[in-house]
């Protein structure tokens, strides 16, 4: 592969790679050295990168933090460049002895790639995802530390770590809505719950006064945090009872859906938030509720069966592309958790009293053929099968003035119908949406079968 002047690819990068291997050590710090007595920026970089072991944990700390605010007011920020600096301090504070100096690293990381995010200097959602991959790893090695240091710990040190995090959660606002911070906390309280009432000589921590009356008062607050609890764990019940039946709708209503989406979506729609991970663990361990609507996890997605069934994952994939979704108020949404539930229209009560007039049936059989049609509109969206289906229900138009009333009916239908790979809209809703210059609108149905818009699903 021809060597770039600037890599971009990651092959382009393996291609420099092999051409820097060629060379010599001494070629190599030689080149260093020239752009180290020229650059201090890259000088300063350089330090840092190759001899974090001349530092302490806080030097290198310091000096990550003075980086990290100086990049992100560059007007073109290297989010790589604090990505490598983010992965070397946190293998650097593996090595640190106190617990409360890596507490102040890893929230540090926590809050200035939350900070980043907020910022919207990610380029992409695999960025994106890199760098809430960073955040989970930091709570992570920290609970980790935890564990491990807590037990040689006096209570009045576990006390200054604990402090510490309770400063730190009352600033953070989470971008993901992940709470690193309380989650870091509620660790530490397990970890310590019955070591941090006095400290190694015996003294107490707090004053003996606080001491006074403390089993009363802890009764008293194990009474209230049952209580708590209880509450809390209902509420969690009749969220998690909520959110399938989001996700049972909007797979009847879309056919499939992205988790982040049924987040976004929830949370719009609700004030008791959910995050990505509630929703990551229903896909891991599909409720019963879900299980038995015939929906199934695929790629992220929550997938209808049949979907998978037919292989047309795919397809709906393309067929979905960038089109945005119809997203109805809450009461109207949670209507689709029943699978047979479609949107009554005008549209729909035209054919019910055309199917009257045309083939002289009652109202109950002009709505059960009306449904009929309906559902291959979802799901066919071809006239050929709904005139065939006609004939299957022994159903015969009389002459051309029925056929060409019918036609322009069901041209209406298929027109005013939620499908799949419209995210929800209508064909005429998406169609509204283009730019009518480019369009033509629908002709009126003649006595030869209708084709489709392959961009809109609009009848034409």
């Amino acid at each position: 592969m021809k060597l770039k002047e600037y890599p971009v690819t990651t092959e382009e990068l393996i291609a420099w790679k092999a051409h820097l291997k060629k060379k010599t050590k001494e070629e190599l710090v030689e080149f260093i050295l020239i752009k180290v007595m020229g650059n201090p920026k890259f000088s300063k970089e350089a330090y840092y990168r190759l001899f974090p072991e001349l530092m302490t944990t806080e030097e290198y700390f310091a000096a990550y933090l003075t980086y990290m605010e100086e990049e992100r007011t560059e007007d073109a920020p290297s989010l790589s460049d604090m990505i490598y600096f983010t992965e070397d301090l946190m293998e650097k504070a593996e090595e640190e002895v106190s617990l409360l100096v890596q507490c102040k690293v890893y929230t540090a990381i926590i809050f200035i790639l939350n900070d980043i995010l907020m910022d919207g200097i990610e380029r992409d959602q695999i960025m994106e995802d890199l760098l809430n991959t960073l955040m989970d790893e930091c709570l992570t090695f920290l609970e980790e530390e935890m564990e491990e240091k807590t037990g040689d710990m006096s209570a009045a040190e576990i006390m200054e770590v604990k402090d510490y995090l309770t400063f730190m959660q009352r600033r953070y606002k989470p971008v993901d809505r992940e709470n690193r911070m309380r989650q870091a906390i509620k660790t530490l309280t397990d970890l310590t719950r019955d070591r941090t009432k006095i400290n190694e000589e015996g003294g107490y921590v707090r004053g003996a006064a606080y001491y006074a009356g403390l089993d009363e008062r802890k009764a008293q607050y194990d009474a209230l945090r049952k209580e708590k609890d209880e509450t809390e764990r209902k509420k969690e019940e009749a969220v998690k009872k909520e959110l399938n039946a989001y996700i049972i709708a909007l797979c009847n209503l879309y056919g499939m859906v992205h988790k982040k989406k049924v987040m976004d979506i929830y949370n719009m729609q609700n004030t008791e938030k959910i995050t990505l991970k509630d929703v990551e663990n229903l896909q891991e361990n599909l409720p019963k509720e879900v299980d038995e609507a015939w929906i199934d996890v695929h790629q992220g997605y929550f997938v209808s069966s049949s979907i998978l069934e037919h292989r047309e994952f795919l397809y709906y994939i393309r067929e979905k592309g960038s089109k945005p979704y119809y997203i109805p108020e809450k009461e109207e949404l949670l209507k689709y958790v029943d699978g047979f539930y479609f949107e009554k229209t005008k549209e729909y009560h035209q054919v019910v009293q055309g199917l009257k007039k045309c083939f002289g049936i009652d109202q109950e059989k002009a709505e059960d053929v009306a449904e009929d049609l309906v559902a291959i509109c979802q799901f066919d969206s071809s006239t050929q099968r709904i005139f065939g289906r006609f004939e299957e229900l022994g159903l015969v138009l009389r002459d051309e003035k029925d056929i060409k009333k019918m036609g322009k009916l069901i041209m209406n239908l298929m027109n005013h119908t939620r499908i799949w790979e419209n995210n929800g809209h209508t064909p005429e809703e998406i169609f509204t949406m283009e730019e009518k210059n480019r369009l033509k609108p629908a002709p009126l149905l003649s006595t030869s079968y209708l084709t489709s818009d392959d961009k809109t699903g609009k009848k034409r």
